[in-house]
């Protein structure tokens, strides 16, 4: 597949065939993708924990899913059969975050080509995920849920005048609109 495929193709899924389990294998796999990318002076700072047992569920109920709907996450069933939670032993800082960000979309991507879906959140609360997780001096810094996608995720151009970051249409589809590149290239 080509790159740029591979790049449009890796969306945030939000819901999946929560039987269909993930393998640490598989997992190792998706992580060796953050391992292998750059990172701010070659620090390598991050920390990965890689989740697809019981633990799934208390990490489930700690983030919060697609902020624009109006919806509280996918039910039983459409659940994440595994997360990858990435770590650090710092507040993170601007490269940090850039770091964190690189290593993300890695093995987002990875994951993508794999077969499986992911989505990356930021919406919990460190301190309480972090003594949930049990992995002190790491604490949370990004949350990547793993699995089966169970959804359609369509990219589609942005239309003037609409500014929702995303949206689910009548049949259920999340689409998500994208600027032309003639607006995001400036001359």
């Amino acid at each position: 597949m080509k790159i740029l495929n591979l790049i449009a193709k890796t969306r945030s899924v939000r819901r999946y065939k929560e039987d269909e389990k993930v393998s640490m294998k598989k997992l190792m796999y998706i992580a060796e993708a953050a391992r292998v990318v750059g990172s701010a002076g070659n620090r390598q700072r991050l920390r990965l924990l890689l989740v697809n047992d019981e633990r799934c569920d208390e990490i489930f109920k700690e983030i919060r899913f697609a902020s624009y709907l109006d919806w509280n996450g996918p039910e039983v069933g459409q659940r994440p059969a595994a997360y990858i939670v990435v770590m650090t032993a710092e507040e993170p800082d601007t490269n940090l975050s850039i770091d964190i960000g690189i290593a993300a979309q890695a093995m987002l991507m990875t994951a993508t080509e794999e077969k499986l879906g992911g989505c990356m959140f930021r919406s919990f609360d460190r301190e309480k995920l972090g003594a949930i997780l049990g992995k002190q001096p790491y604490m949370p810094a990004l949350v990547i849920s793993i699995g089966t996608p169970d959804e359609v995720v369509i990219l589609q151009d942005k239309r003037p005048g609409d500014d929702r970051p995303y949206y689910r249409d009548v049949y259920d589809h999340h689409l998500v609109p994208k600027i032309d590149i003639d607006t995001l290239v400036l001359e």
